[in-house]
């Protein structure tokens, strides 16, 4: 990811929180299942879960936003060209 702004940074650490904050029960069961045996108390797991899907919407917001760039900027060349 590429550094572009404090306006960027909000911005991630908005869809971050707002990604592991809703989608921290659904990381539970997928962070327990990847670590099979392991015995981690469920507050921990869940943390875990749902700081890594926050990282996860994070990325993914990021490749969207900068597929939507570069559209635009081929586009932009288009009409200018």
């Amino acid at each position: 990811m590429e550094r572009t702004g404090i306006k960027s940074g909000i911005r991630r650490l908005f869809v971050g929180a707002v990604t592991a904050y809703f989608l921290a029960l659904v990381g539970l069961p997928i962070f327990r299942w990847v670590l099979g045996q392991v015995d981690v108390p469920v507050e921990q797991s869940a943390g875990v879960g749902g700081f890594i899907l926050g990282i996860g919407g994070v990325i993914i917001v990021e490749i969207i936003l900068k597929a939507f760039r570069i559209k635009r900027a081929e586009l932009k060349d288009g009409k200018n060209g």
